[in-house]
């Protein structure tokens, strides 16, 4: 990182995959784009785990809990993820485990560090063969992360979330 460089407010530089090591708690707002009439937003608890290991990789885990406001029975839907993430062979990137070939079904998944933001990618073919992408942005904070996440069908942006996660003391 160049010496001098300015940080966002609230930002702080990271430099290793160790300085994401925690787990974080927090909400986020997610802007679906449907039919024109039909667009939403949905809100979000998140649980966010990033466990490093000897071998330079990484475990993250995240639990999102999907609020529906507008149904009178307060409906939740819960989904939790782990991805085991092995060094790329090059600085700063990370491969999943199980990683592979978009055409043949399943998931390519890899991972970024740049500056004080971890990005994941996720890419896959939708059954008619169109490309469908995930980005996930997760930036330290001083507090804990900030999250950006955009997924794309084809080109169009479907789903757009924002959220602050703290980070728990251990």
């Amino acid at each position: 990182m160049a010496a001098g460089l300015t940080l966002a407010a609230g930002a702080v530089s990271a430099e290793t995959i160790k300085d994401f090591a925690g787990r974080y708690v927090g909400s986020a707002i997610t802007r679906v784009k449907q039919p024109a009439r039909y667009n939403s937003v949905r809100d979000r608890d998140l649980d966010v785990t990033i466990k490093t290991s000897t071998d330079g990789g990484f475990e993250l885990t995240w639990t999102t809990v999907f609020r529906y406001r507008w149904l009178k029975n307060k409906k939740r839907k819960q989904r939790t993820t782990t991805v085991t993430f092995d060094p790329a062979g090059r600085p700063g990137l990370w491969r999943a485990a199980g990683s592979g070939e978009p055409l043949q079904g399943k998931l390519m998944i890899w991972a970024r560090l740049e500056g004080k933001s971890l990005y994941v990618y996720v890419v896959a073919a939708s059954d008619g063969g169109g490309l469908v992408t995930a980005t996930y942005k997760r930036t330290l904070s001083r507090d804990g992360l900030w999250l950006e996440f955009f997924s794309v069908r084809n080109g169009q942006r479907v789903r757009h979330v924002t959220g602050s996660l703290r980070r728990m003391k251990q």
